[in-house]
């Protein structure tokens, strides 16, 4: 019987590809009928046939929309996800995915009907605004009194009956407004819930984390999807989220003047509990973005005075979004200090933050003579700048190294920061970038490029992209048999105007090999 159903099947995905939907439907549904009247062997590779079955018309039958949303759901894909759950079947994230995914068709296909919908409300609102005219033109009528006048009479006899009857219009159109609403909303709950539970049940569809997050951001207001996601952290590994790490930091908000966190929206609550699950098991990939937010409001001033005047923030009345977002930061930094382990690598971060930035801002002198043979030669780093006195921050690896992401959150073993080379190099440019070499516990030099006044948040996260495109990359047969990849190097971002960045050997600018190509 297995063989005989897998036979169909790949008959009817056959006819499918050649173009014979209605066919190809209907076979599946025969079968489907069949073997459910015949019963006679429901071993689990019947079942799994069963669920695959279910799963593809429930595919078919929502592209040709040959029935409802409502019917398709009930009698197909939530059909596939309980026999999955009774029969504890090896399926259950594809079948989360593939409702999750019909699910979210029918929000896009809201999403494309909103011209109409919002032409619907806007006719609405102007029947509301007519009912307030008429509402007010009956009124000062009554109070004058002139009933006895039988034109006045009738005008307001003729009034009351438009307003009877753009009342009823209007009663009309709020349900129906109210049921579109509704309907979207429940899919929307539905395509979250079954989003979540298929990064839980399986690997196979990591990619639909992006998805997630953004109607998850889309819709931040509405509390049951911001329940969701924050009930999520315990069972989700946070490796999944890992990514949008930049995406999500960058939406923290504190709540300022004081407040408590009881006062934060439910989707604060629930991006800070995610936030601190994906730091706490990955602090190494996470903590250099935290502090990025809690520098947000450094501009290329002396890094010790931003820290003064970022503890008066909570006394101020009217913060900036910056300066919320580093309250946020900061809570989070202050929490994760009560675990000893976290404790360690924050203060040690803290201190590589603070050299860094320090060098970013500082103008070394350059010896006298040409500027540009100068800018070429090692100059001694001033000893009073705290990148010198960096001695064994064994607790975080070096900041240009690219520490693989470990699935089981063990980060034991990495190069860590021994100490800086005790001399720097300009490379030229109008904010004068510094060369720096950091010895890290393998013995190696790494060479860092130390930029101030230059924004690298944008090249973080284009550098992010072309490490997602590399995943991508190496899942698809035909690009991993070919080895196709983009050459990434590693972008910290550190202030909104300071970062560093892994300097990238065997390259030269594109000006000198002009120069040199074209002498003339």
């Amino acid at each position: 019987m297995f063989l005989e159903r897998l036979t169909l099947l790949e008959e009817g995905k056959l006819r499918w590809c050649q173009g014979e939907q209605s066919s190809a439907i209907k076979l599946l549904e025969n079968n489907l009928k069949r073997c459910s009247m015949e019963r006679e062997s429901i071993s689990v590779l019947n079942r799994q046939m069963e669920i695959n079955e279910l799963l593809y018309l429930g595919k078919w039958v929502g592209k040709m929309k040959s029935k409802p949303p409502a019917f398709i759901l009930e009698n197909y894909l939530m059909k596939a996800v309980q026999l999955c759950e009774r029969n504890d079947i090896d399926m259950m994230g594809s079948a989360h995915y593939q409702l999750a995914k019909f699910a979210d068709e029918i929000i896009q296909s809201f999403s494309s009907a909103d011209d109409t919908y919002e032409t619907f409300k806007n006719l609405l609102a102007d029947k509301k605004a007519q009912l307030a005219i008429i509402n007010s033109h009956l009124a000062n009528l009554q109070s004058e009194k002139r009933k006895s006048n039988e034109t006045s009479r009738g005008e307001i006899l003729q009034l009351e009956g438009l307003r009877r009857r753009l009342r009823k219009e209007i009663e009309i159109d709020t349900n129906e407004s109210n049921q579109v609403t509704l309907e979207r909303r429940s899919y929307l709950h539905m395509a979250i819930s079954h989003y979540l539970k298929t990064l839980e049940s399986t690997n196979d569809y990591d990619s639909s984390i992006f998805r997630l997050c953004s109607l998850w951001l889309e819709n931040y207001q509405d509390e049951m999807v911001n329940k969701m996601i924050s009930d999520s952290v315990r069972h989700i590994p946070s490796i999944k989220f890992l990514t949008l790490i930049y995406q999500l930091s960058a939406r923290l908000e504190g709540t300022g003047n004081g407040k408590g966190p009881d006062s934060l929206h439910s989707f604060q609550r629930a991006l800070i509990n995610w936030i601190q699950r994906i730091v706490v098991d990955h602090p190494h990939h996470t903590l250099y973005q935290i502090f990025a937010l809690k520098n947000s409001s450094v501009n290329g001033m002396n890094y010790n005075s931003h820290i003064a005047s970022s503890s008066m923030m909570s006394s101020q009345t009217d913060e900036t979004d910056e300066d919320l977002k580093s309250m946020a930061a900061i809570s989070i930094l202050d929490r994760l200090k009560s675990l000893p382990r976290l404790a360690r690598i924050i203060h040690h971060m803290e201190l590589m933050c603070t050299a860094y930035i320090e060098l970013a801002n500082f103008t070394q002198p350059i010896p006298q003579g040409k500027k540009t043979q100068q800018q070429k030669k090692e100059i001694p780093i001033e000893r009073n700048l705290q990148i010198a006195k960096i001695l064994d921050l064994i607790e975080i690896p070096v900041t240009t190294y690219e520490l693989p992401v470990n699935p089981r959150c063990d980060y034991s073993e990495f190069p860590y920061i021994v100490k800086f080379k005790s001399t720097l190099k300009y490379v030229g440019g109008i904010n004068l970038p510094k060369v720096v070499q950091c010895l890290g516990s393998d013995g190696r030099f790494y060479t860092q490029l130390v930029k101030g006044k230059d924004d690298l948040r944008q090249d973080a996260i284009l550098m992010k992209l072309f490490q997602n495109v590399n995943i991508m990359l190496k899942k698809s047969p035909t690009t991993r048999k070919r080895d196709l990849q983009i050459r990434t190097y590693k972008v910290v971002p550190l202030t909104p105007r300071t970062g560093v960045l892994e300097w990238v050997h065997s390259t030269f600018p594109i000006g000198d090999y002009l120069l040199q190509a074209h002498p003339r």
